[in-house]
């Protein structure tokens, strides 16, 4: 199963919708300060605990119905 998540920093269709390249361009770009660079790291924090605890949440409730989870 597939989980995701995305930050709510745009539509999550104009996130869909964007290319690999598009986004390692985006997230690459040298024209970044340090303080977006500090931010982009801040927003990547908060959103892997989101999804760890949306992760969490979903392994419970496989678990409760008997079955096993491993999270790759």
């Amino acid at each position: 199963m597939i989980v995701p998540l995305y930050d709510g920093s745009q539509n999550e269709e104009d996130q869909i919708k964007q290319s690999r390249l598009n986004k390692l361009l985006k997230a690459l770009s040298p024209k970044d300060s340090a303080e977006s660079i500090v931010a982009r790291y801040r927003s990547f924090l908060k959103t892997k605990g989101m999804l760890d605890t949306r992760c969490a949440l979903i392994t419970e409730g496989l678990a409760g119905l008997g079955m096993h989870v491993d999270r790759l």
